[in-house]
């Protein structure tokens, strides 16, 4: 919606305040962090059961807005079938909780964690 703004005004000032209003409302960066997670395994149902265990045990913490999880672009990727989970929270802090999360799943798959997403 926010780059209907630039057609119409032609202004980055228009396009800026309307993307900020946009963030701020979900709590997208500058305004809370995004963590992307992706689980990999070469059975993709192991790898679809990871993704749902590692929302569920996010999804515990308080503060944090889970979200997936759903199949990664792309869904192969070296023979692996890829699921991604997307965590939103209010600080750069959260991060600890999120890796604490992560290690008590012991899980025996390929997870790595985005925190620059």
């Amino acid at each position: 919606q926010a780059s209907v703004f630039v057609n119409l005004d032609r202004t980055f000032a228009a396009f800026a305040e309307a993307e900020l209003d946009f963030r701020r409302a979900l709590r997208y960066p500058p305004f809370g962090e995004l963590f992307q997670l992706k689980v990999a395994h070469a059975d993709a149902e192991k790898a679809e059961a990871l993704a749902r265990r590692t929302r569920d045990a996010l999804a515990q913490s308080p503060g944090l807005e889970v979200v997936g999880p759903a199949p990664a672009v792309p869904y192969v990727w070296r023979r692996k079938a890829r699921w991604q989970v997307w965590v939103k929270a209010p600080g750069r802090e959260a991060l600890d909780e999120v890796r604490a999360r992560l290690d008590a799943l012991e899980a025996w798959a390929f997870l790595t964690l985005d925190a620059e997403a």
